[in-house]
């Protein structure tokens, strides 16, 4: 029985195309013997031989264009049931048409009767007993998922017919925008408006809802999901048409609803000439190659075809993963690991002898907030002191373009993680007024979607494990951006440096994490408890702000802006300090560290860094 199962659709319909061809026959003829009492009245079917041509070939297209050649083994509701129905009712017809059209009266009229109740019979009870052969699973509908699909388009169909070969899910109903879909019927299932799923979530029991519509932009994906949200309802999101037309896709393949689904912003299509100009025919060099923005530049670096690309981490196991899968992608291209930090002068020195840099992107940093607080001056160390060396290296390499990958958190910063930022842009912001060949700039942006240590993945692990989701404040918020976006605007706004700018991005609507963690929860189907809803299996826990943590995250520190020709770059004018003067600083910030002077550090900080306590 399994093998009919996975045959393919075209020969499943030839079998019960044929099989209805069959009894539809097997009836017209029994029709005739009951009624005249002779097992095989030749004579009298003889000249009814048109019935038996025109009957079978009616009954199987009227059968085909109600759709129960798609899923009527596996779910008989009352709609197969009244397709059925009209299918022999319209046979009947057709025979006493025949009959009137030849003024037959060889055919006792009583044979319409007979023919009707005993193909009605066969076509039903066929389709009954082969359900509970091929299919003894559903005999114990409890035990599988009812699935509601939202959209009732080309995806959707598919989808559906995915599911007729499931052993764990059916389909239960459609959801669709389309006011002229709203209470009609796609082979069986009935289709209604998002309006009513509320509604329909009282009266079905529905477990799951799978969003079937690949042609959405983000936009309106993310405002369907929110309002699925307050249903406390599992939903996923059905990939695009081209992966369920082969037939051999899995309910379970269909991904679980991301927080990128939430927060995703729709793609502007980047510049082809600020991509690769920097980039193409040219000798890269990526620090910090192997953690998240390092190695998502590393990825795109890749594509736009460099001459050389230079990874450069302290991390070997970050090293080792990320050059792995560079060379997976490309084994022509001439990708180089090293194996150092950027504090390390001698290396840096022999970097430069040994490879004619073009440009550098620098997203090698300490970034985690709080671990720079407990270890405030190996963040000074790493973030200032590995800058100023790398940027002098530069200069002495004759590199033409330096960028530095920034964070909002150096605007103002209640912390010495964005302390060391907005001071690691000061030395470039310096250098830049020194004179050098080499054009400085640094790229300021939020947080980025599945960075490590961000509160996305934290909120995954946390869910599994059964919660709670630990947030720091009901009003904190942040911004997001997706790791792909922000490499890609980094790389352009790179292209349209002039030498000191500070650039920033349109990281969008800032999104309060509390309410956050609510959608996630709703969204994977489990319910928020709290005081309004203590059934519910998830809490959210109020930790309170981390050390240096704030509640709301800027990205500019004046209101002094500009635009470029990219919409979402902005250009910042912000004040900075002539080279001598910073340079002397860096040299006190490195004895600082030596002689474990967070005092002095501090002192420094307020100093300097605008806004910083």
């Amino acid at each position: 029985m399994k093998r009919f199962r996975i045959l393919p659709r075209w020969q499943k319909k030839i079998i019960l195309a044929s099989n209805d061809v069959l009894f539809i026959l097997l009836s017209l003829w029994l029709a005739f013997a009951l009624r005249l009492g002779v097992f095989f009245p030749i004579e009298i079917m003889t000249d009814n031989y048109l019935l038996f041509v025109i009957l079978p070939v009616l009954g199987v297209l009227l059968l085909n264009q109600f759709g129960l050649y798609r899923s009527v083994l596996k779910y008989f509701n009352p709609e197969v049931f009244k397709y059925i129905l009209t299918t022999v009712t319209m046979m009947m017809l057709a025979i006493a048409l025949i009959l009137i059209v030849r003024s037959n009266h060889s055919c006792p009229r009583s044979v319409l009767p007979i023919f009707w109740s005993l193909s009605l019979l066969m076509l039903i009870s066929s389709r009954h007993i082969a359900r509970l052969i091929l299919y003894p699973h559903i005999g114990m509908s409890s035990s599988l998922k009812a699935v509601a699909i939202y959209g009732a388009g080309e995806a959707g169909t598919q989808l559906l017919d995915n599911l007729i070969n499931s052993e764990k899910y059916r389909p239960a109903i459609f959801f669709d925008d389309k006011k002229e879909l709203h209470d009609t019927i796609i082979r069986g299932i009935d289709v209604v408006s998002p309006q009513k799923i509320g509604l329909i979530l009282e009266n079905k029991d529905i477990d799951l809802i799978v969003l079937a519509i690949p042609s959405l932009n983000n936009k309106r994906r993310r405002e369907i999901l929110q309002y699925l949200t307050q249903f406390n309802m599992e939903v996923r999101i059905a990939p695009g048409l081209d992966n369920l037309l082969d037939g051999r896709l899995s309910i379970d393949d269909i991904r679980k609803v991301d927080v990128k689904d939430i927060l995703g912003r729709d793609k502007i299509v980047p510049d082809s000439n600020l991509l690769t100009s920097n980039i193409k025919d040219k000798v890269v060099l990526i620090t910090g190659a192997g953690g998240s923005i390092g190695s998502e530049l590393c990825r795109q670096v890749l594509q736009l075809n460099p001459k050389e690309i230079i990874l450069l981490d302290q991390s070997e196991f970050a090293l080792y993963k990320i050059h792995l899968e560079l060379r997976q992608i490309c084994r022509d291209c001439i990708i180089i690991p090293v194996l150092a930090s950027v504090t390390n002068k001698p290396r840096l020195k022999r970097l430069f002898e040994d490879h004619q840099v073009d440009t550098i992107y620098h997203a090698a940093a300490y970034k985690q907030v709080p671990m720079v607080e407990m270890n405030p001056l190996d963040g000074v160390y790493n973030n200032i002191v590995g800058t100023y060396r790398l940027a002098t290296a530069a200069v002495v390499g004759n590199v033409t373009t330096f960028v530095l990958i920034s964070t909002d958190k150096a605007v103002r910063p209640t912390n010495v993680m964005g302390a060391t930022k907005r001071f690691a842009e000061l030395i470039l912001q310096g250098m830049e007024l020194n004179g050098n060949k080499t054009r400085f700039t640094m790229v300021r942006f939020g947080n980025v979607l599945d960075s490590a240590g961000s509160v996305i993945p934290l909120f995954r692990d946390q869910l599994t494990n059964g919660g709670p989701l630990t947030v720091t404040h009901k009003d904190v918020t942040r911004y997001f951006m997706l790791i792909p976006e922000a490499v890609e605007l980094v790389i352009q706004a790179g292209a349209m440096a002039e030498g000191g700018d500070v650039f920033v991005l349109d990281m969008g609507t800032s999104v309060n994490i509390y309410d956050l963690a609510k959608r996630v929860i709703a969204l994977s189907g489990n319910v928020l408890r709290d005081v309004n809803n203590p059934n519910g299996n998830i809490e959210i826990d109020i930790i309170g702000l981390r050390p240096g943590e704030k509640l709301y995250e800027e990205l500019l520190i004046g209101n002094n802006t500009s635009g470029t020709e990219h919409p979402r770059i902005m250009r910042a004018n912000e004040a900075y300090f002539p080279w001598d003067q910073i340079e002397s600083t860096v040299n006190k910030l490195h004895d600082c560290c030596r002689d474990q002077n967070f005092a002095g550090v501090k002192k420094i900080f307020n100093q300097y860094v605008e806004g910083y306590k």
